[in-house]
């Protein structure tokens, strides 16, 4: 048979009891004050900073006017969602770690496995980065000292928008090696072909030969001073005409080394501007003191309750038994 216990006995529990739920809750409350004042507190240092559209550092929008066409400054959903994968990412947290000795900071040593592990784990529990309603981006780290949290945080900034941006510089990068190698084996060509040029006129003693794709500069008079005069003239021609088209793939490849170099510097463009640098925080971050003391009231308040209504229960369902 299944005791009674409606709200009317629910209340006369409590009201008989209400002194041992109300010392449980005050225990509660001081137990609250205690861990507070005791307990070590953490600081959470914040840093945001928006994205820059990176289609501004293509040498297509920089050094040409042709079907121009306008280009938002702020980057795209998708470039966010790049720049917070890459904030993300265990090569982003290793160079932070290196770079700030949270290793040291954190008493762990970097050469062991599990120490390693946990300090893995620990940089992902104090770190978050999120999107905000402006399309900004902001990061946050968490730590026992406020000078600590804030250094880490403009850390990740920077180390972030550095490795966003060596994204971009070592395609350029690649580009200009491959148009540095074309340009020098084009030197060589020219070189060569100079010195052959010099050596057929002052056999043929042709000076004034001009080849047909230098079409600005008349033919000097040549007069015929060789019997293979007619063999000297095409084959100057040739040389020429050779020597003409390397060196406006020189002028060329010299015109897009430009363009691939300018805005791979630091200082010539940022792929990431800082809203918000990281100061070192002055308040803890969770509860404050108050809603601790509220939060621990409420818990005790509640267990008592409970555990007063179960023993409550508990013999009711016992003395119907019997």
């Amino acid at each position: 048979m299944t005791p009674r216990f409606d709200l009317v006995d629910i209340a006369k529990t409590i009201q008989i009891r209400r002194k041992l739920i109300i010392g449980i809750t005050v225990a509660a409350a001081i137990l609250g004050v205690v861990g507070y004042l005791v307990q070590k507190k953490k600081y959470k240092a914040i840093a945001e900073f928006l994205v820059t559209n990176p289609e501004f550092a293509d040498r297509s929008n920089i050094f040409r006017n042709v079907d121009t066409r306008s280009i938002d400054y702020f980057a795209s959903e998708e470039d966010i969602d790049r720049v917070m994968a890459i904030a993300k990412s265990d090569m982003v947290r290793n160079q932070v770690i290196r770079n700030t000795d949270l290793y040291k900071i954190y008493e762990l040593d970097p050469n062991n496995v599990d120490d390693q592990e946990k300090m893995g784990g620990k940089y992902k529990k104090n770190f978050e980065i999120q999107r905000t309603e402006n399309k900004n981006l902001e990061v946050s780290y968490i730590d026992h000292s406020p000078k600590v949290s804030a250094d880490v945080t403009n850390e990740i900034v920077r180390v972030v928008e550095e490795t966003y941006r060596n994204y971009f510089n070592t395609i350029k990068g690649k580009m200009i090696f491959s148009l540095q190698n074309k340009a020098h084996e084009v030197d060589s060509n020219i070189a060569l072909l100079t010195d052959s040029l010099a050596h057929m006129r002052d056999r043929y003693k042709i000076y004034g030969i001009v080849s047909p794709n230098r079409q600005s500069i008349v033919s000097g008079d040549v007069k015929p001073t060789a019997a293979d005069f007619g063999r000297g003239i095409e084959q100057i021609q040739n040389v020429e005409a050779m020597k003409d088209q390397f060196v406006m793939d020189r002028a060329k490849y010299a015109s897009l080394l430009n363009e691939f170099e300018t805005g791979t510097r630091a200082d010539e463009l940022s792929y990431v501007k800082v809203v918000s640098s990281a100061t070192p925080p002055v308040k803890p971050t969770g509860l404050g003191f108050i809603l601790s003391v509220i939060a621990c009231t409420f818990v005790g308040f509640f267990v008592a309750v409970l555990a007063v209504l179960f023993s409550a229960y508990y013999r009711a369902l016992i003395s119907v038994e019997r």
